[in-house]
């Protein structure tokens, strides 16, 4: 990564904690700001142990249909618990 300027990074396993330390690893090492990757429209808990994890976005969809208001309220929800 230092040596090949590796701009960015997939996540796909492990837990939440040793995700946060390699993401600070990876960070100090880069020595440009790297494009940090998970595939988590599940929520974290997804792929790493010890996170949350969410009703699938189809669900969201579903809500929709009968209450935008709410599915709304709930996307918000979760994207600020995976932004935290």
């Amino acid at each position: 990564m230092q040596d090949l300027g590796v701009g960015g990074v997939i996540f796909v396993g492990g837990s939440a904690i040793d995700l946060a330390t390699r993401i600070q690893q990876f960070k100090s090492w880069a020595k440009i700001p790297l494009l940090l990757a998970a595939d988590i429209e599940k929520g974290v808990g997804q792929r790493f142990a010890g996170a949350t994890w969410f009703p699938p976005p189809m669900a969201i969809a579903a809500i929709a249909q009968t209450n935008l208001k709410k599915a709304i309220e709930s996307a918000e929800i979760m994207g600020n618990i995976t932004a935290s």
